[in-house]
């Protein structure tokens, strides 16, 4: 089951749980429903936006030392795109989803998935990365970003049609016969921990120089 997407978040997240103060607080939820402080601090140190300036992933600190004014700083973190990351159903979802999802483990899940490469369609009924956006439209592009309607990830494998699949180089379409299931069909090529960095990558990501990439894909763990 996916994290719940955005609409709720935290406090409808604790709120719906409706379970004593002691164990709200287990759960990461303060006594009246809402995040503890120790959880909602977790969040501000781990939680990042792609910058104006740059397009690139900050966190708020960031944001504070670039714009001075504590206003400002604030405006653009709300106006910027939050980080998403790819889940294990192979759909991108954000940190607060993630800390919605699984309040007794989020942080492990979340450091372990795939940071997602979002995707928009743009005026021309294209497809665009963030960068992208950034690159024609350098001043309003996070205006731009938030009126356009958003697509899956290119990590995105989940739920996707075959054409769509098709179009991402790190899904693949499994069509199962019996099943029949286009909705389960598109999934993630298989990846393996790679010896020299230790992160997860697709069997061609393994054909390095000096190194046997059959041998190194079979020795390593998935």
């Amino acid at each position: 089951m996916a994290p719940p997407r955005r609409g709720g978040g935290l406090r409808a997240f604790c709120a719906a749980l409706g379970l004593s103060a002691s164990a709200l607080f287990l759960q990461g939820c303060g006594s009246h429903g809402r995040p503890s402080k120790p959880a909602a601090d977790a969040l501000g140190r781990m939680e990042r936006h792609y910058r104006r300036d740059d397009g690139k992933l900050h966190h708020k600190a960031s944001f504070k030392t670039l714009y001075r004014d504590s206003g400002k700083a604030d405006r653009e973190w709300k106006a910027t795109p939050a980080e998403e990351r790819v889940a294990k159903d192979n759909k991108a979802y954000t940190l607060q989803d993630f800390r919605s999802y699984y309040p007794s483990d989020w942080k492990a899940r979340w450091q372990d998935a795939s940071i997602a490469t979002q995707m928009r369609t743009a005026d021309d009924k294209k497809n665009y990365t963030i960068a992208e956006f950034k690159a024609y439209y350098p001043d309003i592009w996070p205006e731009k970003w938030a009126k356009a309607k958003a697509v899956a990830c290119q990590e995105c494998c989940g739920g996707l049609k075959h054409a769509d699949c098709d179009l991402r180089e790190k899904c693949t379409w499994n069509w199962d016969p019996l099943k029949k299931d286009w909705k389960t069909a598109c999934v993630a090529l298989e990846r393996h921990y790679r010896r020299d960095d230790a992160k997860l990558h697709t069997e061609n990501d393994f054909a390095t120089p000096g190194r046997d990439a059959k041998a190194e894909w079979k020795a390593t763990p998935a």
